[in-house]
């Protein structure tokens, strides 16, 4: 069994596409874990889209890992790859 490492955290949709690109193009096998923070209700309504003055653009948050023996080779990318 591969023990993974965290990589990276972000809100930003479009970093966590970007380091998957770049994780996809050299190879390396991720997982993502995300954690919504946006408060919802549900009831006899539906659920509710946001709540007010809630910024959606930051309202999940994206964990991305990486086994542990290619964690360098990762941070090397990205960092390679600003």
């Amino acid at each position: 069994m591969k023990l993974y490492s965290e990589l990276f955290c972000t809100y930003s949709m479009e970093e966590k596409n970007r380091i998957i690109d770049i994780l996809e193009e050299h190879r390396i096998p991720y997982k993502i874990s995300t954690n919504g923070n946006t408060m919802r209700n549900i009831g006899s309504r539906g659920m509710a889209v946001e709540q007010f003055g809630e910024n959606l653009k930051v309202s999940c948050e994206y964990r991305i890992r990486v086994p542990k023996e290619q964690l360098e080779q990762a941070q090397h990318l990205l960092r390679e790859n600003k």
